[in-house]
């Protein structure tokens, strides 16, 4: 059912004359059944999705996601938004992508490799086992005519984001905040090569790495914490 919808949104024009729309109500179309279908599987699984811890652990990767959102870029001219009328359908298809990706990566695989991974280093190993298959999925976009160099750079800023969710997924056993996190990186990052035009600016690229670089920093220490404790497994305990 799932490759039906996918097949189905590629073969036909939705909305014509209006391009980023019709696009983006086939991304819509398409995430949707993606969601629903891998949704299913996860919940089959009895996976924890949400619970109440975490989300001030997780203040510092929320405030690095919202610097991705390119406000001074906006501000001080060197991109705007051009299609502010299609900002509602693009943030359905940023949290659709976002809440997948999640359940999938940080839900059933996550949940998979923590159980392979028994004896040394399980955290260090699950986080890069995941984060690459994260990374390495986002090579499908060339099928969608994206060039090769950008879908190469894209494929290692998702495998440092992969890291950053992996390890906040098994510190707080609270996917719907890494769902969030995702949802916000996503937003701030597309908005200008889908609904707008221009570049982001050197403003922009420095406050994104400073806070990005305060993540990593950030995550490294938890992680020597939780390694050496073996803390915070995820789902191990799962009965």
């Amino acid at each position: 059912m799932v490759c039906l919808v996918v097949a189905v949104c590629n073969l036909f024009t939705i909305v014509p004359n209006d391009l980023t729309y019709d696009r983006l109500v086939k991304e819509v179309l398409q995430k949707s059944a993606i969601t629903v279908y891998v949704a299913a599987v996860f919940c089959s699984m009895k996976i924890p999705f949400i619970n109440k811890k975490g989300f001030l652990w997780a203040t510092p990767l929320f405030v690095t996601a919202i610097v991705n959102f390119p406000f001074t870029s906006l501000i001080f001219g060197s991109a705007k938004i051009d299609r502010a009328d299609l900002i509602w359908i693009f943030t359905l298809s940023c949290l659709l992508t976002a809440f997948a990706e999640e359940l999938f990566f940080r839900g059933i695989l996550l949940d998979f490799l923590l159980k392979k991974f028994d004896k040394k280093f399980p955290i260090l190993k699950t986080c890069l086992v995941s984060s690459a298959v994260f990374g390495l999925w986002h090579f499908t976009n060339l099928l969608y005519g994206a060039g090769f160099l950008i879908t190469l750079g894209q494929a290692v800023y998702t495998f440092i984001l992969g890291l950053m969710l992996s390890f906040t997924a098994i510190k707080t056993k609270n996917l719907f905040i890494t769902a969030l996190i995702h949802f916000v990186f996503n937003f701030g990052g597309k908005i200008i090569p889908v609904l707008g035009s221009g570049s982001v600016d050197l403003t922009f690229i420095i406050l994104t790495a400073l806070f990005g670089a305060v993540s990593i920093i950030y995550i490294f220490i938890n992680y020597m914490k939780s390694e050496g404790k073996r803390e915070g497994l995820f789902l191990k305990n799962r009965s």
